[in-house]
């Protein structure tokens, strides 16, 4: 079979060449006929003569075989055989790419190539060179006439005696004549080619004369072919002939066996075929007709009958007739035999469903019937399952499959598994196909010892003889059965390898199944498997004009599965297509929901396909309305996902989940309001919706209920909205956060729990967030980065922001050691990316971490952030890296870090981005019309001192990324905005003009008009009542933006050298007029002094020995405004004098004054211990930035405190009571050599943090 069917093929591919080559061979004997002329008629040999005793018939036989002809002369033999040569090459060539055996290429070229030389030898050259007559006496005939060059024809027509017969046969033989002859009129009766080859004889006989002949000579040709023992091929006559032969034909009477076509298809079965086309057309009555001629079929008849009207449709044939049809073939199933009840079953088994497999509406009669049918055949067939053949076998089993009205436990499918196993020998390759694809539809077989396994193995020893669509067929027969990967595991190998070879003639099913079925099981069989992929990627991507829609949205969706390489320039090409071609209309609902989850799973957002989809689902609502819950789980999740938040669209979501609620299960509901909760979307009313479900499922959760990580996240989405929350919502919460079992949750759930309770103010639930919080202290090893990083970061936000969290000060320090120890070790927390960088940033900075090793590896992992940066990336991977690296110069601006390889990676980047030589042109403009981000970049850098020519002089900056980068952060500065946001970008444009050598003409022009626009645009944002005298105080966020823009303003070079215009003087002064006014009061008025910890860290800085990192150094304490640079040295004084003396003496006489002063400083602590604690804090940070730690103790051998409160009476809470008295045992810890600690009128108290101190304190004394 698969020899003859790939002859078929070579030789319906190479029609055209062979019907060329063959008309060249006549037309080459036609030449060289005209050239040889007339023979002679009755030359007779001259060898005959004086040969006594030879017969004269053999004498001239032999003597013609002998003689060289003259029709294959050696150059016409060249002439000929030339074209023939490279054809053969060909036709091998493609053999081989198709996997065609050598006996099929045989077969072809056989075909092929001999057809010309018969053309040249019988049709061409005779023409003009007539036969030579042969006197030949023999014992019947008597004198015979032979034409020249068939001497082997005349061999096979004399009658010679035997031993004269070897003369004749050698030299015949040798003219290869005979051989020629016989065997490609064998292979073209065996191959039956019919199209450009051999027609049917009885058609070429009738078409030609029927056309020409009258109605009623029509009529009597067609008696005539129909007595005469012939084949009727329709298939090789015209349309219009076959409809006149069909109509002709269904008047003659009706005989079982008289005229049959290609198929075997009798005269009743014409007549049906007949009614198909010609049923429409008559009166509705006419229908019932079908079902009356129907029965007077005979048994034998019915079977393919009902199978042609099925493949008609439904528009041919009402119910009514196809239940009167049913109805008979119930009552003629049990006399049929297996295997025509095999035909029946696979010929009906689709009537009633849609192309999808669904019942058609309307046919519930006719369903019920056809199962009763199937279940009369599935009975036959159990009984009889090993009477059958192989091919029968699985047309059974796929008949069965594709009904869907047989249950897949049924015994009739048991019987034919283990008839197939019996004779899985005999099983050819089309027949294993149809029986494996038939097993993956019922999800049977599919155990390490199951059938599908089995034939794993008998298909690899067939997959050379399949076409390439039955080779798609087999991989995703088994990518859906469950069979294991290591069964099939050498049959992918192999199916890979001759998918290679046939890629071209893949059609738009076949891509679509061999790429959905390699995805499913993670795409085994080793290297073939990787490259088919990759190569059947860049072929579909080629041929997206000539696929369908739903096959291209299984390709997207197989090839995101995977997470192929080739996925993202595939769904690139699929969105342009889509956008290209308008075709979202032809996309059914889940095709279209899988193109969008392929789109989100690799995170390709292209914003033109996501406005269409949108447009496209607000223009057709009734889409989003008849979509299943898993359907808007899906297409909900992948719009949040690529960042698509269409309120209009999730409004109609939220309203289509509101009224099919009954239908979304509790995890279904969880997931939806995640998607919602994604892009702010959880007030459309969803979360009401589902509350009573998720209530119910936490009450009776039920065996395939919500895991513990499912109700996590679930809090998580119910607690994006914050505050926004009603009295239901909390309670829901609060009764998830009370079901939850710790012990089972993983580090994911811990630290997604963690964020959703810092989310929640209104939620109380102290012990679960210390419970947590302790799982994260114990094993923080056990934490993947980012979800470390989100567990501090939401423990210290629960400190920071929620009294009362459950979140002690020992707990927040914790956490914020373990931050700063897990950056400056640089292990796990040293290959951050650009949204880890920004948690970690913002949780030391709400930390109020001033650890130098910590933020050094900030600095550092944020360069090599910039360094390594690849050019790929998209606009949304760059958008977060430009947050990232706001949010560190942010952080250091605050911090007062400086670091020259930031500076010089950030000016570099910027600089990139600006002329488009690092990232595609279209991705560039990130900061245009942002004024927020424009003013926090400029002010950060301004801040830090890195922000004027000068100044990036001194840190080696280009002047070209200078220049660069200030364009890029003024690209399309717009005038719009608010004025809180306009003063930071005041003071940058300051520093930078400042700073501006006049020889920069070009960016002296940039900036100057930038800072012309922004005074002209903050002079109108300033309020009109905020300028009037009696006008409010301003707040203090105000006024540090009026504070700022005035600095920026002093800055200006308008104020030096440069002659300003009168239209921009009278810009500046509408600015000043409008800011100044509020600035009065403050400059007069007393300003608070600033805490301590920025003043003692300018002291560190500048007593420490290692290099500085931050810029206010102790030196320029005397310049800052609100500072008291006496107090810190005062600090520094006591701790130098007690490490002499080895002796801490903090008595209320020595310190009486420090400490009051530190106590004013701070005038917003809770607890009152009067100043001590800031005062024993920072002597421990002076003291470790000495050098003093574990490794090198503080030499101090007592330590007395007399007259200070160690334990405030007046906190709110207990933890807060005793810190000073914490910070008591944690200077004798860092002392190895102290002997006493005296602690007189200290007001130690007994509360419990106070016992729990001074424990500790004592277990500490007894080690030493």
């Amino acid at each position: 079979m698969a020899i003859r069917a790939n002859a078929r093929r070579l030789l319906s591919e190479f029609k055209v060449e062979g019907a060329g080559y063959a008309a060249f061979g006549a037309s080459l004997g036609l030449i060289f006929g005209a050239w040889d002329g007339p023979g002679k008629a009755d030359e007779r040999p001259k060898s005959l003569v004086g040969e006594a005793g030879e017969r004269p018939s053999v004498a001239a036989v032999r003597e013609m075989a002998m003689r060289h002809p003259r029709e294959l002369g050696v150059l016409r033999q060249l002439l000929l055989t030339t074209p023939a040569i490279f054809l053969g090459l060909r036709l091998g060539k493609r053999g081989r790419e198709i996997g065609a055996s050598p006996a099929s290429m045989g077969l072809s070229v056989v075909a092929l190539l001999w057809c010309p030389m018969l053309l040249y030898l019988y049709g061409g050259y005779p023409v003009l060179v007539p036969p030579s007559p042969l006197p030949c006496q023999t014992s019947l005939t008597g004198e015979l006439h032979v034409r020249q060059g068939t001497a082997a024809t005349a061999v096979a027509l004399y009658g010679c005696p035997g031993h004269d017969i070897w003369h004749l046969v050698y030299p015949c033989a040798a003219r290869l004549l005979l051989l020629p002859d016989l065997l490609v009129l064998v292979v073209f009766l065996w191959l039956r080619v019919e199209e450009g080859y051999v027609k049917g004889l009885g058609v070429l006989r009738m078409a030609p004369s029927f056309r020409r002949a009258g109605a009623g000579s029509q009529e009597t040709l067609l008696q005539d072919s129909v007595n005469a023992p012939m084949t009727l091929r329709f298939r090789s006559i015209s349309a219009p002939l076959q409809t006149k032969c069909i109509q002709l034909l269904c008047r003659l009477p009706a005989k079982d066996n008289v005229v049959q076509d290609a198929n075997d298809q009798s005269v009743q079965e014409a007549y049906f075929r007949n009614e198909e086309n010609t049923i429409d057309r008559r009166d509705p009555g006419s229908k019932s007709t079908i079902a009356t001629d129907f029965e007077r079929l005979p048994l034998s008849k019915k079977a393919i009958s009902a199978a042609r009207l099925v493949r008609a449709g439904d528009g041919h044939v009402d119910t009514a007739s196809w239940v009167a049809i049913l109805s008979d073939l119930i009552r003629c199933a049990p006399q049929m035999s297996p295997v025509l009840a095999v035909s029946l079953g696979s010929g009906v088994a689709k009537l009633g469903l849609t192309s999808k497999g669904r019942a058609r509406d309307g046919w519930k009669e006719v369903i019920t019937l056809k199962i009763g049918l199937f279940a009369a055949i599935a009975t036959q067939l159990t009984k009889d399952a090993r009477q059958l053949r192989p091919q029968d076998i699985a047309r059974a089993i796929s008949g069965l499959a594709n009904s869907q009205s047989v249950a897949s436990t049924h015994p009739v499918f048991q019987a034919l598994a283990e008839a197939a196993l019996e004779k899985s020998d005999e099983f050819e390759g089309s027949s294993s196909v149809q029986l494996v694809n038939g097993l993956a539809k019922l999800r049977l077989g599919s155990g390490p010892d199951g059938v599908l396994s089995h034939f794993a193995k008998v298909l690899q020893s067939w997959l050379g003889e399949l076409y390439p669509k039955e080779l798609a067929i087999v991989a995703n027969a088994y990518s859906r059965s469950g069979v294991p990967r290591e069964a099939c595991e050498s049959l992918f190998e192999a199916l890979a390898s001759l998918a290679l070879q046939s890629l071209e003639e893949l059609q738009s099913q076949d891509l679509a199944h061999l790429s959905n079925a390699f995805a499913k099981l993670d795409v085994p069989g080793g290297r073939p498997a990787q490259e088919l992929m990759s190569k059947m990627g860049k072929y579909a991507q080629q041929r997206l004009p000539d696929l369908d829609m739903q096959h291209i949205a299984t390709i997207s969706f197989a090839y995101a599965k995977a997470q192929h390489p080739q996925a993202v320039p595939l769904l690139a090409a699929v969105a342009d297509h889509v956008d290209a071609v308008a075709g979202l209309e032809k996309f059914s609902t889940q095709e279209l929901v899988n193109l969008l989850s392929a789109f989100a799973k690799m995170r390709v957002r292209h914003p033109m396909l996501l406005e269409k989809i949108s447009d496209y689902w607000l223009k057709h609502p009734q889409v989003i309305s008849k979509m299943e819950a898993v359907d808007l789980l899906f297409a909900s999740s992948s719009m949040a996902r690529l960042q698509c938040a269409n309120r209009d669209v999730f409004a109609l979501m939220a309203e289509t989940v509101s009224k099919k609620n009954r239908k979304v299960s509790p995890k279904q509901a969880i997931y939806l309001l995640q998607s919602f909760a994604q892009v702010q979307c959880s007030d459309l009313g969803l979360t009401s919706s589902l509350a009573p479900l998720l209530r119910q499922a936490l009450q009776d959760p039920g065996r395939q209920g919500p895991s513990p990580s499912d109700w996590v996240v679930a809090l998580g989405a119910l607690s994006a909205n914050g505050d926004a929350h009603t009295a239901d919502v909390v309670e829901l919460c609060e009764s998830i956060v009370d079901s939850c079992d710790f012990a089972r949750l993983s580090t994911l759930d811990i630290a997604q729990l963690l964020r959703a309770l810092s989310r929640l103010p209104l939620l109380r639930a102290p012990q679960a967030a210390e419970s947590l919080a302790w799982r994260v202290l114990e094993d923080p090893g056990g934490f993947a980065t980012p979800d470390l990083l989100l567990a501090v970061h939401s423990a210290i936000s629960l400190h920071c922001d929620m009294p009362n969290s459950g979140i002690s000060d020992s707990l927040f320090r914790s956490f914020a050691a373990l931050l700063s120890q897990e950056l400056a070790a640089g292990n796990r927390l040293s290959m951050l990316t650009a949204s880890e960088l920004i948690m970690a940033v913002s949780t030391l900075s709400k930390a109020a971490c001033s650890e130098e090793a910590a933020w050094n590896a900030v600095t550092s992992q944020a360069t090599a952030l910039l360094a390594e940066l690849s050019p790929d990336l998209g606009r949304s991977e760059l958008q977060t890296l430009l947050h990232a690296m706001l949010v560190v110069l942010s952080a250091c601006a605050r911090h007062q870090l400086q670091d020259g390889n930031l500076f010089r990676a950030t000016y570099a980047w910027l600089s990139r981005l600006h002329d488009g030589s690092f990232v595609a042109t279209e991705r560039w403009h990130l900061l245009a019309e942002d004024v927020v981000r424009q003013g926090l970049f400029a002010g950060s850098l301004a801040k830090l001192g890195a922000a004027s020519y000068m100044e990036t002089q001194a840190w080696g900056i280009a002047p070209a990324d200078y220049f660069g980068t200030w364009s890029y952060i003024l690209h399309c500065c717009s005038s719009a905005g608010h004025l809180q946001d306009r003063g930071l970008l005041f003071l940058g444009l300051g520093h930078a003009v400042a700073g501006l050598p006049r020889a920069e003409g070009q960016l002296h022009g940039l900036l100057r008009d930038a800072a012309l626009k922004q005074c002209q645009a903050t002079a109108n944002a300033v309020p009109a009542d905020a300028r009037k005298a009696n006008a409010s105080e301003p707040l203090e966020e105000d006024l540090a933006n009026y504070s700022q823009i005035l600095t920026g303003l002093q800055c200006f070079e308008f104020f030096s050298a440069w002659n300003p215009s009168l239209a921009e003087a009278r810009t500046i002064v509408s600015l000043l007029d409008a800011v100044l006014p509020h600035l009065q009061g403050r400059a007069i008025g007393q300003r608070r002094e600033s805490s301590l910890s920025a003043e003692v860290a300018d002291v560190l800085v500048g007593e420490g020995r290692s290099q500085p990192v931050l810029t206010l150094k102790a030196s320029r304490l005397q310049v800052e405004a609100g500072w008291q640079p006496g107090l810190a040295k005062d600090i520094l004084f006591l701790v130098n004098s007690s490490l002499e003396a080895r002796t801490l003496a903090l008595t209320c006489e020595r310190c009486h004054r420090v400490v009051q002063r530190l106590e004013e400083a701070v005038p917003q602590r809770r607890a009152s211990d009067g100043g001590i604690y800031q005062l024993l804090k920072a002597i421990a940070l002076l003291l470790r930035k000495r050098g003093f730690d574990r490794k090198t103790p503080v030499p101090f051998e007592e330590l007395e405190i007399d007259g200070h409160p160690l334990v405030a009476p007046s906190a709110r809470r207990e933890e807060e009571a005793a810190l000073a008295l914490e910070q008591v045992v944690h200077l004798v810890r860092a002392s190895s050599e102290i002997t006493g600690v005296r602690l007189t009128n200290c007001a130690i108290l007994g509360q419990h943090a106070s016992i729990t101190e001074v424990g500790r304190l004592l277990k500490q004394m007894g080690r030493m």
